[in-house]
């Protein structure tokens, strides 16, 4: 697991994530990007997303997978940045 963070020019942490890579199985998986509200639409996620991308293709793993509530703007998000939807799953917690 690599905890990802792109901090502003006064080195404020704008926008972390975290990156699972299992080069044994071929799987990578970011998870968990957040953007501070007063950096958003910055570029911060961007970056994040980049570099997750090219750390799991120097890890031999040509595709990434993440998670993305269909009902939530995260989704759309990924969705321009040329991700698409490969399944579907859902959990139930009882008490």
């Amino acid at each position: 697991m690599h905890f990802l963070a792109a901090r502003t020019p006064d080195g404020e942490v704008a926008a972390w994530s975290d990156l699972y890579l299992e080069p044994d199985v071929g799987l990578a998986q970011l998870e968990d990007l957040v953007t501070g509200s007063r950096h958003r639409g910055a570029g911060y996620g961007d970056t994040l997303l980049a570099t997750g991308l090219a750390l799991a293709a120097e890890a031999g793993i040509p595709r990434l997978f993440l998670l993305a509530d269909t009902a939530d703007w995260p989704r759309a998000w990924y969705g321009r940045r040329g991700f698409t939807e490969i399944g579907c799953g859902h959990s139930f917690y009882g008490r």
